[in-house]
């Protein structure tokens, strides 16, 4: 195992080299699910509370903690068509009873992605003035705000659905309507080529040109009250994806596949108005790379990171990292978000989410939480609900995030900006252990993780420390707050060793030469 591990990272390291831009910025968010967040909110405080009267303590906490960005999803408005299918819809009833056993109609909500339109919030949460307001007070004590954008459908009820059926993909003359596949009108419902259906949206036409005007004026708009955004599903409305699913449809209504990109052109028109508004891809089919050079600055890093360290293979880990090298700068890395089941769950215990949390949160690019992620919740919160089944919080992950990593996120900005290098440990249990560091100037950060049910040791190569008078360099371990003293000549030489316990890290802290 040692062996096949060494070999390939060899290679790798040899072979990786990003032909893309790599993006160094300091970007720690948090994703809040903006009715079900204020509703919580106003349950503890007694009070209706939404983005209008909002305490300043809340924000604060965040900030607190070192939150840079703070993602709001689902503050657009909502229909009552929408509302009625998730209140009727087998499918999603079985999830509530599944995850909220003693849900009532009250706490159906509606889907987010559903959106009626983009230029009117849901009244729930207040007003445009609202939002731009807590846009502002963010921003002023260093926190940006992301807002969704639902490219590939609208809600069934939508205004453009209202004005112009041209935008949306039609059923063609002749042929039969298929209630599986469109709606009683003739417009499509949302769907992917997987055979996902989603029956409480209508599909957008991105070969017709007045969609792709119109879409970027609602992006337009949108980048008033936001810094960045969040795109679902952004990969569905790529040329190849839409030739898969609807290239037969497109041609018997007589389009014909543009010759650009919408997310090229998209970002472009946007960026040109508000420079430094930016863009984060949900993806999934390996189109990152796509979405990227077409000029997103963040992409989901689903199938990727979190799909191999769910996984556990410490090979495939360490392939995935060791070959992404510089462009894991650009994806968006999480142990959860809305569409995944809690992190307890997917990695089995607290402990191991927690394990999986040092390598996603200590490795380059965004940094992305979610809601209760913190507190080690169990419980999904499922989108169309406004809260989810009540549990106690978990005293080791709160331990963990407060006490442990987020301090480390909020206090060395070299996690964000500094150059990422892979190293290698050395030793018999040495291939339990992934260790990486970052390097900027004067001072050096490494990091070394156990992501492994039992005890694992290593030596690490540090040919960058900086001497002192006596030919030692003191090592910072900032995850426990031990402080030691090693010599130059030794680390250079034999190495650091290091001995962790299973599904743990290490951080060290040090001066170094550059």
């Amino acid at each position: 195992m040692q062996l096949k591990a060494f070999v390939l990272i060899i290679c790798l390291l040899m072979s990786a080299s990003s032909v893309l831009a790599v993006t160094k910025e300091h970007r720690n968010l948090i994703e809040l699910s903006s009715r079900p967040f204020f509703y919580k909110l106003s349950q503890q405080y007694g009070y209706d509370i939404n983005f209008s009267n909002c305490p300043t303590e809340v924000w604060k906490h965040y900030q607190s903690y070192g939150i840079t960005d703070i993602y709001f999803l689902g503050v657009w408005e909502l229909g009552e068509y929408g509302l009625e299918h998730d209140r009727t819809d087998p499918g999603d009833i079985s999830s509530y009873e599944e995850w909220l056993p003693d849900y009532t109609e009250d706490d159906i909500i509606g889907s987010p992605f559903a959106v009626v339109s983009y230029y009117t919030l849901n009244p729930v949460l207040g007003t445009l003035d609202d939002l731009a307001s807590i846009r502002s007070y963010l921003n002023s004590i260093g926190i940006r705000v992301w807002l969704d954008f639902v490219p590939n459908h609208s809600a069934v009820d939508s205004v453009d659905m209202d004005n112009d059926r041209e935008y949306f993909v039609t059923l063609p003359d002749g042929w039969t309507l298929d209630p599986t596949y469109w709606l009683d009108c003739g417009v499509a419902y949302g769907r992917d080529k997987y055979g996902s259906i989603w029956t409480d949206t209508a599909q957008y036409n991105y070969w017709n040109p007045d969609l792709v005007n119109h879409r970027i004026e609602e992006l337009k708009f949108i980048a008033q009250y936001a810094d960045g955004f969040r795109c679902d599903m952004a990969m569905l409305i790529l040329n190849d994806v839409i030739a898969d699913i609807w290239g037969d449809t497109m041609s018997a209504n007589g389009y014909s596949r543009p010759s650009s990109e919408f997310w090229d052109t998209a970002i472009s028109a946007v960026k040109s108005v508000y420079p430094n508004i930016e863009f984060m891809a949900e993806q999934y089919w390996n189109e990152d790379y796509a979405l990227h050079d077409l000029g997103f600055d963040y992409c989901y890093d689903k199938e990727g990171l979190h799909d191999v360290l769910a996984n556990g293979d410490l090979d495939d880990i360490r392939s995935y990292i060791w070959g992404r090298d510089q462009d894991l700068y650009w994806g968006t890395h999480f142990i959860e978000n809305h569409d995944e089941d809690p992190a307890v769950d997917v990695f089995g215990s607290v402990t191991r989410a927690d394990a999986a949390g040092f390598v996603t949160f200590l490795l380059p690019g965004m940094k992305f939480h979610f809601e209760g992620q913190w507190e080690g919740l169990s419980e999904k919160l499922l989108v169309q609900l406004r809260r989810r089944e009540e549990e106690p919080n978990s005293d080791e992950a709160m331990n963990f995030y407060y006490t442990r990593l987020l301090p480390i996120l909020r206090d060395y900005e070299y996690l964000y900006s500094g150059d990422f290098t892979p190293v290698s440990v050395s030793g018999t249990d040495s291939w339990r252990l992934l260790a990486w560091r970052f390097d900027g100037p004067g001072e050096s950060i490494l990091v070394v993780v156990n992501y492994s049910d039992t005890y694992g040791d290593g030596n690490i190569i540090i040919d960058n420390a900086a001497s002192d008078d006596s030919g030692n360099v003191q090592l910072d371990e900032v995850v426990m707050g031990d402080v030691y003293s090693r010599s130059v000549s030794d680390l250079e030489s034999s190495g650091l060793w290091v001995g962790i316990d299973a599904w743990w890290a290490q951080v060290f802290v040090y001066d170094n030469t550059e």
